[in-house]
């Protein structure tokens, strides 16, 4: 399942995942400790499991992070890929090849076209 999967199927209350299930924590106000439950699927419910080894289940709000960041990335790499073949045309219009610095000469002179 993906990241996007896992928390697109979140029971309600969720807070963890361990790639076969989902676990909330709760926090015991009076002595600080904190219980463990398992959401069983058949019954739609939460089991009490009390203890639990933590470094074997994921977070689902660094799960949503990763999520949102992965969304991101693919915003800013389309946004790459339009500004190479915006600067492909550049280059191609001027039917020579150019090297680095002419082509970041080009880009500022557009740039500069564009503010006035």
């Amino acid at each position: 399942m993906t990241d996007a999967e896992i928390i697109k199927n979140a029971p309600e209350g969720a807070t963890h995942w361990d790639k076969l299930q989902y676990y909330r924590i709760r926090f015991n106000d009076s002595s600080l400790n904190v219980a463990w439950d398992v959401f069983n699927q058949v019954s739609k419910s939460w089991n009490t499991v009390g203890d639990m080894d933590v470094y074997k289940i994921r977070s689902l709000a660094d799960i949503r992070r990763i999520v949102g960041l992965e969304a991101q990335l693919a915003t800013v790499k389309l946004d790459v890929i339009d500004s190479v073949n915006e600067l492909y045309g550049i280059m191609s219009s001027t039917m020579k090849p150019m090297s680095m610095s002419e082509c970041l000469d080009q880009i500022e002179q557009e740039l500069k076209e564009q503010g006035e």
